[in-house]
């Protein structure tokens, strides 16, 4: 499997994920932001580590490139 149809598999997901978070709102002021970041920031910083431990190898060069530590 390749990215782009990892992206296209998991498209419904990350629609469904972007909608949940109000990053992009209208009317979102400085501190709902912050609020929103420091509530993502867990499961993104536990993803990261945990995403290429448990990948398949063709993901893992990927996942480690755009690790964002």
């Amino acid at each position: 499997m390749d990215i782009q149809t990892l992206r296209k598999q998991t498209e419904a997901e990350h629609h469904a994920a972007e909608g949940a978070v109000p990053l992009m709102k209208d009317g979102l002021d400085m501190a709902g932001y912050v609020r929103c970041l420091r509530k993502l920031y867990p499961v993104v910083a536990s993803w990261e580590e945990q995403a290429p431990l448990r990948s398949p190898d063709w993901l893992r060069e990927l996942l480690v490139a755009r690790n964002r530590k």
